[in-house]
């Protein structure tokens, strides 16, 4: 998390149509394909929950050390990191809500 937090800081945080991709994909499609996917193959709450939970938070660090070894893709993969975790003050209250509806 220090060079994810390093990485962030070093790169300008840029909003192009990957980094908004990624965010997408990351923030509202994957927790949608999980839960159809938990829903076809009967996943019950907790872990029903617990998953679609997990899928709703944002990118993990990991991009950011492989973009880092490999001098590539710094900018886009920290500027992913930092989107994802503003998204997720959006889609994380959003997930929560949707649980405790569901209890």
């Amino acid at each position: 998390m220090f060079v994810a937090g390093l990485m962030i800081a070093a790169h300008k945080v840029i909003f192009n149509l990957e980094v908004g991709a990624n965010t997408v994909l990351k923030m509202l499609v994957q927790p949608a394909v999980f839960f159809l996917l938990a829903l076809a193959f009967g996943v019950k709450p907790p872990f029903l929950y617990e998953g679609l939970l997990l899928t709703a938070l944002p990118s993990g660090p990991m991009g950011i050390l492989l973009a880092t070894r490999n001098k590539m893709y710094e900018s886009d993969a920290s500027s992913a990191l930092a989107v994802t975790s503003i998204a997720m003050l959006i889609t994380l209250p959003i997930v929560l809500y949707l649980i405790g509806a569901a209890r």
